[in-house]
């Protein structure tokens, strides 16, 4: 499990944080970029809690019941339905619309 520390940034900066590396990750548009970035700056367990998330954000789009998906990605109902709120309430105006918007679109 990753570790967090326990020392809280002032919410300003995290969310200037994030969206700094929303930009990076966007910037590496093509797989092998961001392949490289991912191996450079995530740790295994962090790429797959990624993976899995989006893994899961997908599988709810293609109507896949909590007891497929449990099964299938080895994840939680309760990080499902974190996810599936996230779905469910992202309006236009949401940080994580673009990323719901992609979703759409592989579906």
């Amino acid at each position: 499990m990753p570790q967090v520390s326990k020392r809280k940034l002032q919410p300003e900066i995290q969310d200037r944080l994030i969206e700094l590396l929303i930009t990076v990750l966007s910037a590496t548009n093509q797989t092998k970029s961001g392949i490289l970035f991912t191996h450079s700056f995530l740790s295994t367990t962090e790429r797959n809690m990624l993976a899995k998330r989006v893994g899961i954000a997908l599988l709810l789009k293609r109507k896949y019941s909590y007891f497929q998906i449990m099964d299938y990605l080895k994840v939680s109902k309760g990080t499902i339905a974190k996810v599936s709120e996230l779905l469910n309430t992202c309006e236009p105006e949401s940080k994580v619309y673009p990323f719901v918007n992609t979703l759409n679109r592989l579906v």
